[in-house]
């Protein structure tokens, strides 16, 4: 990174050079000297200012990213092993919603036919937001692929969101 400042700054310079259409460079060293000066600066400041924001800002955003997806998979992967209390954290109103877990469990049969998740993108919404596309597989097999999952941030943690798992919920039978 600190190479390409050098050259920043001596195309900055050059271009200033051509732009003054100097004379003489001991006259215009004087009068480009300090013009260089004040004009070279600005134009440096954003390089040096914006590419470790930007390099932060997508190394956060990628963490982010794997962190809605470990979360999402981790749902599911407790919620298989029959692990509902595990999987209530990792779910928006978990607690609230834990009534519902066996229920579906029993209706899949999950506990014969392992079900997984296998995020293949996650996209942030927002700081709180993401949506995430995966594959549900049922048995060791894809069951849906390509599904939809919002993803929600509550106290720093990623979560599968209540919509989601509500969801999940109308795919089971009506006698169920």
């Amino acid at each position: 990174m600190r190479r390409h400042r050098p050259r920043a700054i001596a195309a900055a310079l050059l271009t200033l050079v051509v732009a003054a259409g100097c004379g003489g460079d001991d006259d215009d060293d004087d009068a480009g000297g300090s013009e260089t000066a004040e004009t070279t600066t600005p134009a440096e400041e954003p390089d040096t200012t914006d590419a470790p924001e930007t390099t932060a800002a997508a190394v956060d955003e990628a963490a982010e990213q794997a962190a809605a997806a470990a979360a999402l998979e981790e749902f599911f992967a407790a919620y298989s092993a029959a692990d509902f209390a595990r999987a209530a954290e990792l779910l928006e109103n978990g607690e609230e919603l834990q009534s519902t877990f066996q229920g579906l469990y029993d209706t899949f049969m999950v506990a014969t036919s392992a079900l997984g998740a296998a995020a293949k993108a996650v996209t942030l919404i927002g700081t709180d937001e993401a949506e995430a596309v995966y594959d549900l597989s049922f048995g060791g097999a894809v069951a849906l692929p390509d599904t939809s999952a919002l993803m929600v941030k509550e106290d720093g943690q990623w979560k599968v969101s209540e919509s989601t798992w509500n969801a999940l919920l109308a795919l089971a039978p009506a006698d169920s």
